[in-house]
């Protein structure tokens, strides 16, 4: 189900950066990334985010990497891929901005790269 949910806002959301679309920084909410013609890699991370959060209940944290954001789920199962400790619980990378990307795949140019990790409240 994460998988097909990745998929989703990979695919069905075009690309544009904030500068293209809006002349600035502009961070979308889950419900405008929907909205907007266009999103970028915060935007679909947030998006991805709040829909594994809320459809399947899952812990998910944002990933800052130089220039780029991404998600990574804590799952229930040892699900293999590409993936950071957290707190000590192992989160696997699902980028919702590389696309056709699996759960568990890291951009291979962030493969040796450290993110900082984004830790948020679930909407309840």
């Amino acid at each position: 189900a994460a998988n097909i949910i990745l998929r989703f806002v990979q695919t069905a959301l075009e690309y544009q950066t904030d500068g293209e679309q809006f002349q600035y920084e502009n961070y979308l909410f889950p419900e405008d990334s929907l909205y907007y013609p266009y999103c970028d890699c915060e935007d679909r991370s947030f998006l991805y985010g709040y829909l594994v959060g809320t459809m399947l209940g899952l812990d998910v944290v944002g990933l800052e990497y130089p220039g780029h954001v991404a998600t990574a789920v804590r799952f229930n199962e040892n699900v293999p891929g590409d993936a950071l400790l957290i707190g000590g619980s192992r989160y696997l990378i699902c980028d919702p901005t590389f696309i056709n990307a699996n759960i568990g795949e890291c951009m291979p140019q962030f493969k040796n790269v450290t993110p900082m990790v984004i830790k948020a409240q679930r909407r309840r």
